[in-house]
């Protein structure tokens, strides 16, 4: 196990938690192939700087970069995606 604890927490302001719980996670493999994606889908280039792009808007979300752009994509999903 990783000597390190990282916590997410969502807050939303003026709501108490009424619990929280955490859990180790084993962190024993290390690898970057994860992000090979990134590169392979022109988000990232070979150096690592994000690849940029002409400003759109996604509501109030501002699309500067092909990483953003990613992003605001999973937005619009979202908020096609109507449950039955």
């Amino acid at each position: 196990m990783c000597g390190q604890l990282n916590v997410r927490v969502h807050v939303r302001e003026g709501v108490a938690a009424r619990s929280v719980t955490a859990e180790p996670v084993s962190c024993s493999l290390m690898s970057m192939t994860f992000f090979d994606r990134l590169v392979d889908n022109n988000v990232v280039r070979d150096s690592g700087h994000i690849v940029k792009c002409f400003d759109d808007f996604c509501d109030d979300f501002v699309i500067s970069d092909e990483l953003r752009k990613v992003r605001g994509q999973l937005i619009v999903r979202q908020k096609a995606f109507v449950p039955v």
